[in-house]
């Protein structure tokens, strides 16, 4: 989903991801995806949150949160991953927000099923 503030000026990109693994795995494979990334850099990271910044290939940065919500599904316990990229500058950003959780979560999956790194 396509966000832009009340004011109209900055864009941002939200999504959502449910994974069939406790909180703390999650969070594990955010971090170590990030690590991975080119053009990436690991903010804070709690139980609840992981914040890294992205820069872009011309220098803008862009802001990534992924929160986390763990549940119970019968004896199974899932984890919610709400994922937001927010650009620092500009109404538009060509779909680059997008990208950047499309990116990121590429390599969530990745780390998850304990994939080399491409």
């Amino acid at each position: 989903m396509v966000v832009v503030d009340a004011l109209g000026k900055t864009a941002s990109y939200e999504t959502s991801r449910t994974y069939p693994v406790a909180a703390k795995e999650v969070r594990r494979a955010v971090e170590a995806a990030v690590r991975g990334l080119p053009r990436w850099e690991l903010g804070r990271s709690s139980e609840a949150e992981v914040t890294a910044v992205r820069r872009t290939r011309l220098g803008f940065r862009d802001d990534v949160s992924v929160g986390l919500s763990e549940g119970k599904t019968g004896a199974h316990t899932n984890t919610r991953a709400a994922l937001r990229s927010v650009s620092r500058k500009g109404v538009y950003d060509f779909g680059q927000n997008k990208r950047n959780l499309r990116e990121l979560l590429d390599g969530v999956d990745r780390e998850l099923r304990g994939l080399p790194h491409s």
